[in-house]
């Protein structure tokens, strides 16, 4: 699964889109009607850019994360303006 969040300067609103890499390695969307929990995402990505901020850490207005569940692993990148 890839998940990217991009957040306004203002940090109250953003986009967020969820994909995956299919079987023959393509990134697509997932289909319609599959249940993602985007809310509590969004809360949580949200806690943590505030937690960044709270910290003194530069603040990010964008990232993207990716889990793979065949390797176990769990990746993310932040930008920043």
């Amino acid at each position: 699964m890839i998940a990217s969040l991009v957040v306004s300067a203002e940090g109250d609103v953003g986009t967020f889109e969820f994909d995956y890499v299919n079987s023959d390695g393509i990134r697509t969307w997932f289909p319609f009607g599959t249940d993602i929990n985007t809310r509590r995402i969004r809360e949580l990505l949200t806690e943590l850019r505030e937690s960044y901020i709270a910290e003194g850490q530069p603040e990010w207005n964008g990232c993207e994360f990716v889990v793979d569940l065949a390797e176990e692993s769990f990746q993310m990148d932040l930008s920043y303006p």
